[in-house]
């Protein structure tokens, strides 16, 4: 209200439109030449772990800024002159807040293209499992999946499909939408469903109103492979 009072323009009404958070996890692996360096080796991977944090503290969690991997793998390499190399692996997540009390339809994007290489590739589309009520009015658990040709399903941990015609995703532009769905509960008691997704891209964008962070209290946010 007090933007629209100090900023409105006679004619034109503003709309405030909540930031779109798109959450990301590292997976670092590191090779090293234990003779050249210094530094014990999990002290060495607490400091990658450090520096890997520090820099998403820094430099993202900001509107219209992007992460960009040759930045991480350089920081990552220059910790130490016994660094051989590194490879960063980039997960995005989306997180859904359910309505216990009704199905509902949900829409989410991750506001970048996901991994597709072809049809038959593996699930790159995955979710915390959660509960829902199906079309017999069983109440049964399982997470998400996509088939590699833009149809989502749920499946238990078996891999058994419980529902087929659960959704869509585009993959070129990162949009997935889950049909009309009675959802009762999330594991872990959580109050949302994450949804990870493995990028096309080596670089994350952050067009328009979405903003790249991710879970400080995630413990396994930001990993790191010594070898």
């Amino acid at each position: 209200d007090a933007i629209k009072k100090s900023k409105g323009v006679i004619g034109i009404t503003p709309i405030v439109t909540d930031a779109e958070y798109l959450y990301v996890k590292l997976d670092t692996k590191v090779k090293y030449q234990s003779s050249k360096s210094g530094i014990a080796k999990d002290t060495l991977r607490a400091t990658i772990n450090t520096l890997l944090t520090n820099y998403i503290d820094l430099n993202l969690e900001k509107f219209s800024q992007n992460l960009y991997m040759s930045k991480l793998q350089t920081l990552v390499d220059k910790t130490d002159s016994s660094i051989l190399g590194s490879n960063v692996d980039i997960t995005m997540e989306k997180r859904l807040v359910p309505n216990f009390a009704s199905a509902v339809t949900y829409a989410t994007s991750f506001a970048n293209p996901i991994h597709n290489p072809h049809i038959g590739h593996i699930p790159v589309i995955t979710s915390r499992s959660f509960t829902f009520i199906d079309e017999n009015g069983a109440s049964k658990t399982g997470s998400l999946i996509d088939n590699s040709e833009g149809k989502l399903s749920i499946v238990d941990k078996l891999g058994v499909v419980l529902k087929i015609n659960a959704g869509d995703v585009n993959y070129v532009t990162g949009y997935l939408t889950i049909n009309r769905i009675k959802i009762t509960a999330v594991d872990g008691n959580t109050s949302h469903i994450d949804i990870q997704a493995k990028p096309r891209d080596a670089d994350i964008l952050a067009p328009r109103n979405t903003i790249i962070t991710y879970d400080a209290a995630d413990l396994m946010v930001i990993q790191v492979a010594m070898n």
